[in-house]
């Protein structure tokens, strides 16, 4: 597929010209093309298509616009993305426009190194894809019209460089016609100016040259009251007085000696700019290239180095000091590298220096980190020779004055779950690895059978480009698959580099060596016991766990051993890796890792009070960044046997995960730890018990949740812990509402309420009175519903709980609901939605879709229905919210009825019972099997009627038919599902496999 927007709008399939189908529906492509790889949200296409008065219908228009551009492009290329659209490419030079910038980027480089030849013929060949005004004919908003004149701009900006290079290269005659259209079309443009003057003047047209300038100053003063610039000025001053600079001169030949690269640098731009802009700054005479091991310091430095080269007058000069062994051979090796011998009766540093003094030379020295006490010979040599700079690379700074250092990061990892080879294809560490393999198996590819496989390897390998490097040379004996296997052990498998690379660099366990036996024996000793961390760690639990004083890590830092970021402190895993088996190799290994687990435990223990009060947030951010580590010490304190350190953690962080939607995997560890302890008696199971429980209720498995609240119970009345069993009470209360007898739950609750005001904390009792407030709304007490509901309101808002606020805030809510009171409805949702974002809570980030959707089919605007349904069922299965899937689907059943699709609504209904009836709840509460009573009464009543124009026995058959899907293919199915458009209304649910 090729798009063209550098003229009219086109698309071709091949020979085959694509249709876009209507003027809106090309805006919308065409804001999406200018955004290539970027999701663009809803609010920016309706900006971008009606930027005045958008119609009611807007966003259901785009929805519309979307799936028909999706049927003639292909589904992989436009996806949904949040809250908006991201449109992707198969290649890079798919769209012109992107090309076009890539060429003169090219050309511009070839331009500034004097490759004048060359950089015309590329910027020609740039400048030849334009057809017209870009995207011409298109009614665009502001957004898009801004796009187009900025690619104007670049167009008039690559003509100017074009001629620059034409004019270099001796092509004046030719130009003179060319630069007199443009002046006329362009008389703003000074440098066209500048040019056409150039032009007459090489072209033997002394007179006219002058004229030129004349007319550029009447124009100058008339339209702006301005005189020529300071440039065009001296270039008349030039051309009167025959200035020998206005004559073409060759290029004067240079001695460049670095080594040429066998193959070409991947990615790393943003570096090459930021080690450019250093290189080129009067400021910076020592730049220090910093990095760990095995980061591609040399081959970034390389590069660097000769895209500076003809700023260099004298050369540039690599210097390779690897192979020097003793501090005081560097000056004998950079003498070598610039052909200085020693004179007798003068110190050979003399000699070099004053080689220097009179040459404008850029040094490269290569790996000075073992070499650090000759570094104050660097400064001597440049305190000698003003026009010398040094670019040095070192795992660590020379501690120099006047160093600048640049760290150099690892390549870029894939974000965690990304699978789409085009975007795969475009993180830096994965076109890395399928560089290197192509390298060793002729023909690899990324699909979409090996993309997960590759992404993992390079998030594994920490974007490092040697371990990289040494992985995909395993590629002619390992797929990717299968080297992902062997990468549980790392440094076994990164072995056999290139024979002619440096010793240190055939395996990543060489690398590290180096550095490793560059520390002193406190520094080795901190080395190993870092290990014991993962995902970095903080001065305090360094100086806990490892006994060590924030300086001596600072050490580690200094040696691109340790990461520093923020007020955190990382290590790569492949270091990780190391540094644990030098650990185990000092027997000390075990007693740290239970050292951590308990430092953890603590950890989560102080944090548990937190996150029922005002800090919560805080403490939110913190386990955020410690999840990991938390983690980490769950799984050793049970393989040590310790089970009981990891259901501590388990009762402490039960809230925190449910609000960061890991609860299915939280489960599956807590369960399993329970499963450990089960004859062992611990005081920390029965919070673990009920901490299960409560996980268990948020995914709708009552079977589980009514076995462990009911053991907790037994335990907590064992012990007397009173507030343990007020808690485990309201949880089968909780049960009760949803399974019945509904007048069992209210006993329950109002059992847990009267145990909570006797014997528990605040928090405690409200979270009672809100599942007393739920029982009795089930229950048909609205009133009732409601004192409960508002008591734990105000205490929960009291106590700065959060979490309380926005479960109170949503009970009332579904009270008012429940009485139509649709406003004050979604004022409540509103209010309890807005707490919840601001704690991050991914758990009512799903049900904050359905319950809008309530409110939307209630009033009867069945498009936002749609839309808010499906986005909580992409949430629901994502995160594993089984309950909040059976109602969005069964909200969608309501929309198909009341659209006039009934077969289609009994479907999606069947779907929504089977899952209700998977996770336990109650159902065939009235003839449709609906899932929820009284919330979705205005659903209930629009099913009824559409089970009645189909008839019951044919409404029964596709009820049948929807509750054979198993849950993930109804909700597959369910999610591409969108709202016919207009003249759509026969589209159905077959079409997308929504059948068996």
């Amino acid at each position: 597929m090729e798009f063209q927007i550098l003229g009219g709008l086109e698309a071709h399939d091949g020979d085959r010209e694509v249709a876009l189908g209507s003027a809106l529906q090309r805006a919308l492509l065409a804001t999406l093309l200018l955004n290539v790889g970027r999701p663009v949200s809803v609010d920016e296409l309706i900006e971008a298509l009606w930027p005045e008065h958008p119609p009611a219908s807007a966003v259901h228009a785009i929805e519309v616009y979307v799936s028909r551009l999706r049927k003639v492009l292909g589904p992989a290329r436009l996806q949904r993305s949040g809250h908006g659209y991201v449109l992707h490419l198969e290649r890079s030079d798919e769209v012109d426009a992107l090309q076009f910038e890539r060429l003169v980027e090219r050309g511009t480089a070839e331009l500034s190194a004097e490759r004048h030849d060359l950089a015309g013929d590329v910027l020609r060949e740039a400048l030849a894809l334009w057809r017209g005004e870009p995207l011409g004919g298109l009614d665009c908003g502001p957004l898009v019209r801004a796009a187009a004149g900025r690619l104007e701009h670049l167009r008039l900006t690559a003509l100017e460089a074009r001629i620059d290079a034409d004019l270099a290269s001796g092509r004046e005659s030719g130009l003179v016609a060319e630069l007199e259209e443009l002046v006329a079309a362009e008389p703003l443009r000074e440098r066209f100016r500048r040019q056409l003057m150039l032009a007459l003047y090489r072209d033997g047209r002394q007179a006219d040259a002058l004229r030129a300038y004349q007319d550029a100053r009447t124009m100058l003063r008339d339209e702006l009251g301005l005189e020529p610039s300071r440039s065009l000025q001296q270039l008349e001053r030039d051309i009167l007085n025959h200035a020998p600079e206005l004559d073409r001169r060759p290029t004067p030949a240079r001695w460049i000696a670095l080594p040429a690269p066998v193959t070409p640098l991947v990615g790393r731009a943003a570096e090459l700019d930021d080690l450019d802009s250093l290189l080129r700054s009067d400021t910076v005479r020592l730049l220090t290239v910093t990095g760990a091991g095995g980061v591609g310091k040399t081959r970034l430095a390389l590069e660097a180095a000769r895209s500076v080269e003809h700023d260099w007058g004298d050369g540039v000069v690599f210097v390779e000091l690897a192979g020097t062994h003793r501090p005081g051979l560097v000056v004998h090796t950079i003498a070598a590298a610039l052909g200085v011998r020693e004179q007798t009766g003068m110190p050979l540093l003399e000699t070099v220096a004053g080689a220097l003094s009179d040459r404008k030379t850029l040094l490269l020295l290569d790996n000075f980190e073992h070499l650090l006490d000759a570094a104050p010979v660097i400064s001597d040599l440049l305190a000698a020779a003003g026009g010398v700079k040094v670019l040095a690379t070192s795992r660590t700074r020379l501690r120099l004055y006047g160093e600048h250092e640049y760290s150099v990061p690892p390549l870029p990892t894939p974000a965690a779950g990304e699978r789409s080879v085009d975007a795969l294809l475009r993180v830096e560490a994965v076109e890395f690895f399928v560089s290197c393999t192509r390298r060793r198996v002729a023909g690899f590819k990324l699909d979409h059978e090996n993309a997960g496989d590759v992404a993992e390897i390079c998030i594994r390998l920490d974007g490092m480009p040697l371990a990289i490097e040494l992985a995909a040379a395993r590629g002619d004996a390992f797929d990717p698959a299968a080297l992902l296997a062997q990468l549980d052990a790392r440094l076994p498998v990164l072995v056999g580099g290139p024979c002619d690379s440096p010793e240190r660099h055939r395996s990543l366990r060489a690398t590290i060596d180096w550095s490793y036996d560059l520390l002193d024996l406190q520094e080795r000793r901190l080395f190993a016991k870092l290990g014991v961390f993962t995902g970095g760690f903080t001065p305090e639990a360094c100086a806990e766990i490892c006994s060590a004083r924030e300086s001596k890590f600072e050490s580690l830092v200094e040696k691109n051993l340790v990461l520093r970021e923020g007020g955190r402190y990382t290590t790569l895993e492949t270091l990780r890796e190391y540094a644990l088996e030098r650990l185990r190799d000092t027997g000390g290994l075990e007693a740290m890792q239970l050292r951590h687990a308990e430092f953890f435990v603590g950890l989560a223990e102080r944090a548990e009070a937190e996150l029922r009060g005002p800090a919560q947030l805080t403490w939110l951010t913190r386990l955020d960044v410690e999840q990991a580590n938390i983690w980490s010490a769950f799984g050793r304190a049970l393989d040590a046997g310790r089970a009981d350190l990891s259901l501590r953690i388990g009762a402490a962080l039960w809230r925190y995960w449910e609000a960061r939607g890991v609860i299915t995997e939280a489960r599956r560890r807590l369960d399993d730890a329970l499963g450990a302890t089960a004859e062992g008696g611990f005081p920390s199971r029965a919070p673990a018990l009920f901490a299960s429980g409560r996980m268990a209720l948020r995914q709708g498995d009552l079977d589980h949740a009514r076995e462990v609240f009911t053991e907790g119970h037994a335990l907590f009345r064992a012990d007397e812990r009173w507030d343990g069993v007020a808690l485990c009470t309201a949880g089968l209360g909780w049960i009760m509402h949803v399974v019945g007898p509904f007048d069992e739950a209210v006993a329950l609750c109002r059992n847990a309420v009267e145990l909570a005001r006797g014997h528990a904390d605040e928090w405690v009792l409200g979270d009672a009175l809100n599942n007393l407030g739920v029982a009795l709304r089930t229950a048909h007490d609205l009133t009732g519903s409601r004192v409960a509901l508002e008591e734990s309101l105000a205490i929960r808002r009291r106590i700065g709980d959060l979490e309380g606020v926005t479960a109170a805030l949503n009970g009332l809510a579904l009270n008012a609901l429940a009485e139509d009171d649709f406003d004050g409805a979604e004022s409540l949702f509103g209010e309890a939605f807005a707490v919840s974002e601001s704690r991050g809570d991914l758990f009512y980030a799903a049900a904050k879709s359905i319950v809008f959707a309530y409110v939307a089919f209630g009033r009867g605007d069945l498009s936002r229905a749609t839309v808010l349904s499906v986005r909580a069922l992409e949430a629901c299965r994502e995160r594993g919210y089984q309950q909040f899937a059976a109602y969005a689907l069964e909200t969608l059943a309501g929309v198909a009825a009341a659209e006039g699709r009934p077969r289609q609504a009994a479907r999606l209904l069947g779907a929504a019972v089977s899952i209700s009836e998977r996770i336990g709840r109650g159902h065939g509460r009235s003839p449709n099997g609906v899932v929820y009573d009284w919330e979705a009464r205005a659903v209930k009543e629009v099913l009824d009627r559409a089970r009645r124009k189909l008839g019951a026995d044919a409404w029964d058959v596709a009820v049948h038919e929807g509750r054979l899907l198993e849950a993930d293919e109804a909700l597959a199915s369910a999610v591409e599902w969108t709202a016919p458009g207009p003249g759509d209304a026969g589209e159905s649910l077959s079409s997308i496999g929504f059948t068996r």
